[in-house]
């Protein structure tokens, strides 16, 4: 169960109204709703999250086709939002411990509740601006959004590639672009 957190520019209704659409083989499906404290109720995921699985502690690695599928699958997930008609979603707040295992470890995107519905109306080549609290967890959040609180789909990719980066090192995120910036320079 997430509790909803509504962005500024949608109501309950309306979230829930397109939270229920979002049927993709690699979004957890939204059960039902409980309008009246905000919660959403979603479908099972038996081996939790990524996060749980990065981390050797809890569980054991997962094989590297493993790994490999799981972006796959959060990649075909991304672009499903990101192209979603008539206004493209950006989830705001991807990370491991949003994205979910089933008891077949396919991943499938969750905590869909910072998601913002982007405005058609902008054109492709104009980013979005707008006064805002910034939503995310700060080590995936894109530094453009960061600095300009100017969001778009991009901003969901940066956080896929701190993902990927996390999956190849099996580490936390924090500093870890300067890591591999510092062993590519190496190379």
């Amino acid at each position: 169960m997430e509790q909803l957190q509504l962005t500024e520019d949608m109501t309950l209704d309306r979230k829930v109204e397109v939270l229920s659409q979002l049927l993709h083989p690699h979004i957890v499906l939204l059960l039902g709703a409980s309008p009246g404290n905000g919660y959403l109720v979603y479908v099972y995921m038996e081996n939790g999250s990524l996060e749980d699985h990065i981390f050797q502690g809890k569980n054991r690695p997962l094989p590297w086709f493993v790994r490999f599928r799981i972006l796959f699958e959060v990649a075909w997930a991304l672009a499903f939002l990101h192209n979603s008609k008539p206004e493209p979603i950006v989830h705001r707040d991807l990370k491991p411990g949003n994205i979910l295992l089933d008891k077949n470890y396919v991943s499938k995107i969750g905590d869909v509740g910072l998601a913002k519905i982007m405005s058609d109306i902008v054109p492709e080549s104009i980013t979005e601006y707008r006064n805002s609290i910034l939503a995310g967890t700060f080590a995936y959040m894109d530094p453009k959004y960061l600095r300009t609180g100017t969001l778009r789909p991009k901003s969901d990719l940066y956080a896929f590639g701190i993902i990927t980066l996390q999956l190849l090192a099996s580490c936390h995120p924090n500093g870890l672009v300067l890591k591999f910036e510092k062993d590519i320079e190496i190379l």
